[in-house]
C-alpha cells in the first residue's frame, strides 16, 4: 500500500516543488505519500511531486501543513496558491 501511495505523488501532468522552512522530521508527519517525496534541503526540506489538480493540492493539502513554505516549482501550483491567497485576502476585506 505504501508503494502505491508513493507512486500517486508522481507522474501527473503538473509538477510541484514546495520548500518548507522547517526540518524534515517536523514536516514529515503532515505529508501524505500522494503529495510527493519529501527530501532534506538546506534550512528545511523540499516536497517534490506532481498533481493533476493544482487547486486541490493548494487548498486541501498545503493548507493543512502548519509550517512556512514557498512554491519553488510548478507554475500551475503557483497560480493555484495565488488564487487561494487572493480569495482568503478578499474574505478579510472591510465590509462596512
Amino acid at each position: 500500500m505504501a508503494a502505491l501511495e508513493e507512486n500517486l505523488g508522481t507522474g501527473w501532468e503538473f509538477s510541484t516543488r514546495v520548500v518548507f522552512d522547517a526540518p524534515l522530521a517536523e514536516v514529515a508527519p503532515w505529508i501524505r505519500p500522494a503529495m510527493g517525496r519529501l527530501e532534506r534541503a538546506s534550512g528545511g526540506c523540499v516536497l517534490v511531486g506532481s498533481t493533476s489538480n493544482p487547486a486541490m493540492y493548494a487548498q486541501e493539502w498545503l493548507t493543512t501543513v502548519p509550517f512556512a513554505f514557498h512554491v519553488a516549482g510548478g507554475q500551475e501550483l503557483r497560480a493555484a496558491v495565488a488564487t487561494l491567497a487572493s480569495r482568503l485576502t478578499a474574505a478579510l476585506a472591510d465590509q462596512s
